[in-house]
């Protein structure tokens, strides 16, 4: 994931050339989003093979507009526009994606490249990243992490020498889009990654002076007496696999905790009762689905004081929250107002990452990008609700302190 102009495809072109000329048999293949722009990548071998000294070149065999070819090392470099069957009869050495992800047929010429390297050659994908696309294959693998089989790097604005500040903010000004700005000169990869304001749910300018000072972890500010806590834990749910317990301090609006893993419900549990105990068991809302209500059962076991549980009804009977549509909406428009007018505070940068890919749709009910999470969130919006559920219990002692009553 890369700036404009920082040199990468240069680079790129040299190692397929290399790879090539060094190489017995190789073969690479380089991949553009259209014809125009894969001829121009091989322009660029050539004129690096031209521009050698003639003891190091290899001599060319025939070719063309798309295809170099070296038959003393029967190897060639071919160029091809990425439609959904490109490259899918080779046996690849190395595959270069330039622009991977304003290609138009990302996911169908992935599905069909991707086999050709599996006997052991290497694929590489690079872009600026295209803020019209919330959900492309390049940022689901990018989100993915090792997982995704690929090794992540990032190149920002002012990896490429005489860029400064100076030169950034001259030619920020010089752009009316800010859309298109940021998705030609990002400084970081949550900031390339970032949906535009017009499709980020959150103000992404408040998020990204958050995680300036965010930090990872899991507990970020330590149990203060005298202080009211509000928590909440989003169960893992309808085909997911993380829980996710949010602490929100009263006084500061931070949130003070993001327990967020994989682990399986009665390990969880087990967990956030050890946490929620060193903040003096706050008042705790969890969703009354399945597994919710199970992980409520289990904290119960565990002694959690029932008078500090959320119940559905005023009698009691129910624990847990039932997360109707006009509640849902209206405890994540909260937390966003909260977020936006500096009322909430969040210092998880996993967290911040969350919000800033958490969409509004064009149609139906805001949610988290295709290959991104909303565990965080949602747990943080009920944490800040169960923080609002708490009567007003402050009592003045001194002027400069408090007292819980």
């Amino acid at each position: 994931m890369k700036a404009r102009q920082i040199g990468i495809t240069w680079t790129l072109a040299g190692l397929a050339l290399h790879t090539t000329m060094f190489n017995e048999g190789a073969n690479v293949l380089l991949l553009s989003k259209g014809e125009a722009e894969a001829t121009e990548l091989l322009g660029r071998c050539r004129l690096m093979h031209r521009e050698l000294p003639p003891w190091l070149r290899v001599s060319q065999g025939p070719g063309g507009v798309s295809v170099m070819t070296f038959p003393v090392m029967d190897s060639k470099i071919r160029a091809l526009p990425a439609t959904e069957d490109a490259g899918r009869t080779e046996t690849a050495t190395l595959v270069i994606c330039d622009e991977w992800d304003f290609h138009p047929y990302a996911e169908a010429n992935y599905a069909a490249v991707k086999p050709t390297i599996d006997a052991g050659g290497q694929f590489i994908g690079v872009s600026t990243v295209d803020k019209a696309k919330i959900d492309s294959l390049f940022k689901r693998l990018w989100r993915m992490g090792p997982a995704s089989g690929f090794h992540q790097m990032f190149f920002g604005w002012e990896q490429r020498p005489g860029r400064n500040q100076v030169w950034y903010d001259d030619t920020k000004r010089g752009y009316p889009d800010l859309v298109k700005w940021e998705q030609e000169y990002p400084s970081t990869a949550e900031e390339a990654l970032a949906p535009s304001q017009g499709l980020c749910y959150f103000d992404t300018k408040v998020l990204m002076g958050l995680m300036a000072e965010a930090k990872e972890g899991h507990i970020f500010r330590p149990y203060v007496v005298g202080r009211r806590y509000g928590a909440a834990i989003d169960p893992a749910g309808d085909g997911r696999e993380r829980c996710s317990l949010s602490i929100k301090d009263c006084q500061t609006g931070m949130f003070v905790v993001d327990y967020t893993t994989d682990e399986p419900p009665d390990t969880f549990a087990l967990a956030a009762y050890n946490i929620l105990e060193r903040y003096g068991f706050p008042l705790l809302g969890i969703e009354a689905n399945g597994v919710g209500l199970y992980m409520t059962k289990k904290l119960q076991e565990l002694s959690y004081p029932i008078s500090k549980l959320i119940f559905q009804d005023e009698k009691r009977t129910k624990v847990g929250i039932i997360s109707s549509g006009n509640l849902r909406d209206t405890v994540l428009v909260d937390l966003a107002e909260g977020i936006r007018q500096g009322d909430i505070i969040v210092v998880s940068r996993e967290a911040i990452k969350e919000m800033l890919n958490f969409i509004q749709k064009p149609k139906g009910h805001p949610e988290h990008a295709e290959g991104a999470f909303d565990d965080r969130v949602s747990s943080m919006r009920w944490a800040n609700w169960a923080s609002k559920q708490l009567p007003s219990m402050i009592i003045r002692v001194k002027s400069e302190s408090y007292c819980e009553a």
